[in-house]
């Protein structure tokens, strides 16, 4: 029941919800080359997204991923496993989600002007940030409407997210 939710979702593997993930000297030698591993706070870290994500949401190393991958759980799925929402609803959130995170894109990439428009965007949070590089390079040349529009996607996909996977998601610290 769970592993179907986690393939359809895969947020968590993808970079929506974190750039980075801790690891272990032992699982980055593990998945040598697989990998982008770096040090921050003198802690060992992953990239995200993960180049083991399948185009299909399954995991390439499955049996070899992290223990921070083993161990994740977020909101929704904690709910779905103790029965609190059917897995037809979780499931249908996570197509809710996916569709929200693309309209978020889509906007952001459609407000941006120029060289910044394509730049690594892989997901809604990088292509509102490439946006926002470009707002505060060139204003005069961010249409103020697709920009608007674009931010209103990207805080709804936001407040989603929070509201279902994870309630600290983006929040100023």
């Amino acid at each position: 029941m769970s592993d179907g939710l986690c393939v359809s979702c895969s947020l968590c593997c993808n970079g929506t919800l974190f750039s980075r993930l801790a690891i272990s000297q032992e699982e980055a030698d593990r998945l040598e080359g697989d990998v982008e591993v770096f040090t921050r706070d003198e802690k060992l870290r992953m990239r995200l997204p993960c180049p083991q994500l399948g185009n299909d949401g399954a995991c390439g190393c499955y049996l070899q991923r992290p223990e921070t991958c083993r161990t994740y759980r977020c909101q929704l799925l904690k709910r779905n496993e103790r029965g609190a929402i059917p897995n037809a609803d979780a499931l249908a959130i996570v197509k809710d989600l996916h569709a929200m995170q693309d309209k978020a894109k889509s906007a952001a990439i459609d407000a941006t002007p120029g060289p910044e428009r394509r730049k690594g965007n892989t997901n809604a949070a990088q292509a509102m940030r490439a946006l926002k590089t470009a707002r505060s390079k060139q204003p005069e040349v961010i249409n103020k409407y697709l920009f608007q529009s674009a931010k209103f996607h990207f805080e709804t996909f936001v407040r989603y997210v929070r509201l279902h996977l994870q309630p600290n998601f983006r929040k100023e610290k």
